[in-house]
This record gives structure tokens, sequence and C-alpha cells, in this order.
């Protein structure tokens, strides 16, 4: 049986995704997180209540983006992870 990601892990790939790739459509977003939409989309919410992504329209469509909060939080929670790996703490 698979192992069930860490929300940890989860804002974390979602959050690198869009480090990486730039601004998408939340639908595709909630392809990264492996989530169905209806539950990704109250992670959405969280994540930019927290200001670690923002949510505009751009010609009509819903898009996200990383916000400079968000880059510092991924930063941070990736030398977290790092240090839960070396511990066999995490996947």
């Amino acid at each position: 049986m698979p192992r069930r990601r860490s929300r940890a892990r989860i804002v974390y790939e979602v959050l690198s995704t869009l480090s990486r790739e730039g601004p998408m459509p939340p639908t595709r977003l909630s392809y990264v997180a492996r989530m169905p939409y209806d539950r990704f989309a109250a992670l959405l919410d969280q994540l930019e209540e927290k200001g670690l992504v923002e949510v505009y329209e751009e010609e009509g469509r819903r898009r996200v983006r990383i916000t400079p909060e968000g880059l510092r939080a991924l930063r941070e929670l990736s030398a977290a992870l790092q240090v839960l790996q070396r511990l066999g703490l995490d996947e």
C-alpha cells in the first residue's frame, strides 16, 4: 500500500511546481497535488489566506502564482523536509 504523503509534502510539491513552472490554473495544480479538485480547493484557499500564493484572473481564467512569502516558505519547507528524510521520518 502506498504511503500517505504528509500535508507538508503536498504543499512543498505545489509551491515548488509554481516556482519552477510559473502561474497555472488551479485545476492543473490539483493534478500536481494528486488530490480531487474539491479537496485541493480547500488547501488552495488556505495557501492564499497565508499569503503563500495569489489567485488572480487573466483573460477570464483563474490562475495561481507563488508570492515572495511563498518562495521563502518553500525554502524553509525544503530544508525541513531534507532533515526529516535524513532522519528517516519522511518518505
